[in-house]
């Protein structure tokens, strides 16, 4: 079954179920998963502005079979962007590391410097060591017999 978020929205309103913390997540969640933004679009649910403290009262009220359901789905919901997300780096870090690799850069400084030029963000070393193992290109130590 697919929700469209208006349809999530809705739904979570309806049950009186989330606070204003976790309808905001829910929604980010779903928004994610539906229908990402492209750059430079506002985001459906405005934060406050940086620097500004919010108090939120909440109350404890124990939840429904529904509602529980609800928490199920946007627990699984978002651990499956959080698992593609990771997926889809992996599978990028590794395409620049071939990429740099091709063009003449072989050191760990050199190979973490063009992941993050092209990224934003540098790989781990853990990440190029197991690139390389899977290439076949890392030297292990040999033991002495």
């Amino acid at each position: 079954m697919k929700l469209t978020l208006k349809a999530l929205r809705r739904l979570l309103t309806a049950t009186g179920w989330l606070s204003f913390q976790l309808l905001k997540q829910a929604v980010r969640v779903a928004h994610e998963q539906l229908a990402p933004l492209e750059p430079g679009t506002p985001t459906p649910i405005a934060l406050p502005p940086a620097g500004k403290t919010v108090t939120v009262e909440t109350t404890t009220v124990p939840l429904s079979p529904v509602e529980r359901e609800l928490v199920a789905v946007a627990e699984q919901a978002a651990a499956m962007v959080e698992s593609q997300n990771r997926n889809q780096r992996s599978l990028v870090v590794t395409a620049l590391l071939d990429e740099a690799w091709s063009q003449g850069l072989t050191t760990y400084p050199q190979l973490l410097e063009y992941v993050k030029a092209h990224t934003g963000e540098a790989c781990s070393r853990r990440a190029i060591a197991n690139w390389k193992r899977q290439r076949g290109l890392l030297v292990e130590p040999c033991q002495a017999a």
